[in-house]
């Protein structure tokens, strides 16, 4: 069984100062977001222990949600496949790291080189807030500048000044360059390159784990395509999840839930200031940069923001009238106690609650449901091979191992 978004996120539903919230309902609060990262990272064992003894509200999901589609809903995977610039790009990020790259003052920027730049942008004459820099490594290739940058690079000699006219895109993040045409003043003053990969290299940088140039580039394209299939997965659900949430309907929202995840925000940030030695508005206005007022007057919808995967996931599993046996229950809740170094499914109710890691597996199941009922596109996978369902989830499975 793979470990689901929903149990991975049981901090959100159980734990004090929730601040989880599924991927496409975002807020746009600064301040809001520095509650929710402040949150996270300040979580003690004591604060879990007095979330998982609290009791949570108990509602009937489908009172406030009404769901749209959510079976065989279509899904394009990413694909898998590893290109040898790819390996070439990882093998040269490694040598970086492990300083093994030649440094170069003469001949050409080439693709895949690390170019020490200094530049200076400039937008009607005038430099830019942002667009300067000097003694910049950049990755040739890396996409790491607008379109038009690195491409003007390549070619060009070590020593030389070269000026590159080029367009923000219209979705830039600043409205002040969205789609602007500007001037890059740029001096390349050095090139790092990687040198030719030798068996002798290759057992160097790795540890000794590989002997030849072939075994250790094997290596590379087998952990960049691990990665790149666990990307996928995640993607995947995160795709879907996005799909039934545009297609369902929020009506309302549990009043007595809310409240109590409302009160789970004030008691852990009131905590967390006495142990700073500070009152709560004092501690809301210099940690979170906001007043008493718009904290209070944003926790709601920070709640609301938290519970509305779980209203959605709970819904379905209501809708299709799911249940989990004792057995089931074991199995899965003694898997994910496993996967999180605790003890045994007796370690995992005493940290989350037992209500609430059994209604989180449920939520699991009804992720499983939405994604085995998926029309999935595979482009790894010949067109005849492109199935709905638990085969080609099978499949999908079978490639990330």
């Amino acid at each position: 069984m793979k470990k689901k978004v929903v149990m991975a996120a049981l901090l959100c539903l159980a734990l004090t100062a929730v601040g989880c919230s599924n991927n496409e309902t975002k807020t746009t609060e600064t301040s809001t977001e520095t509650v929710q990262e402040t949150s996270s990272e300040a979580e003690s064992s004591s604060e879990t222990e007095a979330a998982a003894a609290a009791k949570r509200p108990e509602y009937k999901a489908l009172d406030y949600v009404t769901l749209g589609e959510y079976k065989g809903l279509p899904v394009t995977l990413a694909s898998t496949e590893v290109t040898e610039e790819e390996i070439d790009a990882e093998i040269t990020s490694t040598l970086s790291q492990s300083d093994k790259l030649d440094t170069l003052e003469e001949g050409t920027v080439e693709e895949g080189d690390i170019a020490n730049i200094d530049y200076e942008g400039v937008k009607d004459g005038e430099a830019f807030d942002g667009g300067t820099d000097k003694g910049f490594d950049l990755t040739i290739g890396s996409g790491t500048f607008i379109e038009g940058f690195e491409e003007g690079l390549v070619g060009k000699k070590i020593g030389e000044k070269v000026d590159l006219n080029l367009t923000f895109p219209e979705n830039y993040g600043s409205e002040d360059l969205a789609g602007q045409d500007v001037v890059f003043h740029v001096t390349i003053n050095s090139v790092k390159r990687a040198p030719e990969l030798t068996d002798e290299l290759a057992k160097e940088i790795s540890d000794s784990a590989y002997s030849t140039v072939q075994e250790y580039r094997d290596s590379v394209k087998e952990t960049l395509s691990q990665n790149k299939a666990a990307q996928r997965d995640s993607q995947k659900t995160n795709d879907l999840m996005t799909q039934v949430y545009n297609n369902a309907t929020i009506n309302d929202y549990p009043t007595e839930l809310v409240e109590f995840v409302k009160q789970q925000y004030i008691d852990y940030y009131t905590q967390y200031a006495e142990q700073s030695e500070m009152s709560l508005s004092d501690f809301i206005e210099q940690n979170l940069q906001t007043t008493q007022e718009e904290f209070d007057a944003q926790i709601e919808e920070m709640a609301k923001q938290s519970l509305r995967q779980e209203m959605l996931l709970k819904a379905i599993a209501e809708t299709e009238k799911m249940e989990l046996s004792e057995e089931e229950y074991q199995e899965r809740a003694g898997e994910y106690a496993t996967q999180m170094g605790l003890d045994g499914v007796e370690g995992l109710e005493a940290q989350y609650g037992a209500d609430t890691v059994h209604m989180n597996l449920m939520l699991d199941k009804a992720v499983e449901l939405v994604e085995d009922t998926a029309v999935v596109t595979d482009p790894d996978a010949p067109a005849e091979d492109t199935e709905a369902g638990s085969e080609t989830e099978s499949e999908t499975e079978t490639e990330a191992k």
